[in-house]
């Protein structure tokens, strides 16, 4: 029974050795299919030829269905000694090709919210808290492709990106990792000593642009370089100053609507997030604009939309509604990392049923070693707990 079990183990998890067919049967050659069957007047055969291999794979199906039902009928032990040769890593490929679509999806929506999985530390925060990336050992875990990799650092550096700007935010607003707990002994005294969960949320609210923190802090930064630049004689107007932030692109994606907003661009000059401009540097910036509207289009909109009078003072109340529900984000980031931890623990008990069940511990046929062990999943680290610091 337990040679039975093994070599139907090995058989569901073998790996079909396409590498040992001859050349012919492995590859599609059009133009030896149209020599072969349709050449020399054969075309007219060819209803005849489709029938009849219609009939066979017919009759194929036909002594597929009585085999197994006669062996469900009648079962009998597989007595032969002779187990697939196949080694458990043919194994392992079969089983992360079932489990990697959950495993990457779940790696992907942390990724997401989750600065310090990518190895990123907390803007303003000692570097030695996200010291390694958690990431790419998820990712030699699986096995990921070299799609995977590209992706996993696109992400990276965009959040790197995101996080130099989110730096600026919190030190503009005096929220530092050695201010924040001052500021919210005074103003939130139920999260006094909670700053390190306090500013962890402030940075994922910004990475996810919740309500629109990022997009409208992003329009102030990249407006104010754009007026410095352009309210400059000595600038070329043909030419975008470097360092801007991503233009916005689809207003219809935003938290709070701006498509109908009808406020003069002149407006602007006005707002106290930037400096003051004499009526020659203003018609300078007004004349910059048109030029390069499909870049500041969004970023004028947002502002003229959602800013109010002080941008700058509704982008800090926003933020301050994100320190209020600092117990809310610590949650949803503690359920991604369990929900993460479930996964990897799914597919590293997968791997260890095949790996006892298939009796992959024995030598193999031929071979005086024996396979090597299951590897183990990373999330036993101290580093992948789900503790909210």
């Amino acid at each position: 029974m337990r040679r039975d079990r093994q070599q139907n183990v090995r058989r569901a998890f073998r790996s079909f050795p396409l590498h040992e067919l001859p050349l012919a049967a492995r590859t599609i050659n059009p133009f030896a299919f149209y020599e072969t069957h349709l050449a020399g007047g054969r075309i007219a055969l060819l209803p005849f030829t489709l029938a009849r291999g219609l009939g066979k794979g017919l009759a194929l199906g036909i002594r597929s269905i009585f085999r197994v039902v006669r062996e469900i009928l009648h079962p009998q032990v597989d007595r032969q000694t002779i187990v697939p040769a196949d080694t458990y890593w043919g194994a392992l490929r079969k089983i992360h090709r079932m489990r990697k679509p959950v495993f990457m999806g779940s790696l992907w929506l942390r990724a997401r919210f989750d600065v310090e999985y990518l190895g990123l530390p907390l803007p303003t925060a000692p570097p030695g808290i996200a010291a390694q990336s958690l990431m790419e050992t998820d990712l030699d875990y699986i096995g990921a492709t070299r799609r995977d990799r590209i992706i996993a650092e696109q992400v990276r550096r965009q959040h790197q990106e995101r996080l130099e700007w989110v730096s600026l935010w919190l030190d503009r607003f005096g929220w530092t990792f050695d201010l924040l707990p001052a500021y919210l002994a005074q103003e939130i005294p139920f999260l006094a000593n909670r700053g390190g969960e306090a500013l962890r949320a402030l940075v994922a609210a910004c990475i996810l642009d919740h309500n629109d923190i990022a997009t409208l802090a992003l329009s102030i930064g990249g407006l104010k370089r754009v007026f410095a630049h352009a309210a400059d004689s000595g600038q070329d107007p043909r030419k975008i100053p470097g360092g801007l932030p991503d233009p916005v692109v689809n207003l219809r994606r935003l938290w709070h609507p701006v498509q109908r907003c009808k406020r003069p661009v002149a407006e602007l000059f006005d707002l106290p997030c930037f400096p003051v401009y004499d009526a020659a540097q203003r018609r300078r910036v007004l004349r910059y604009l048109r030029r390069h509207r499909r870049v500041v289009r969004g970023w004028i909109k947002v502002l003229l939309g959602q800013g109010g009078p002080d941008p700058w003072a509704t982008v800090k109340a926003r933020m301050r509604d994100v320190l209020l529900r600092t117990d809310l984000w610590s949650d949803q980031i503690l359920v991604l990392r369990a929900v993460q931890s479930l996964t990897m623990l799914d597919l590293q008990h997968n791997c260890e049923l095949v790996w006892k069940l298939g009796g992959y511990t024995r030598p193999e046929p031929g071979d005086s070693e024996p396979d090597a062990q299951p590897p183990r999943s990373p999330l036993l680290h101290e580093d992948q707990a789900v503790s909210v610091v």
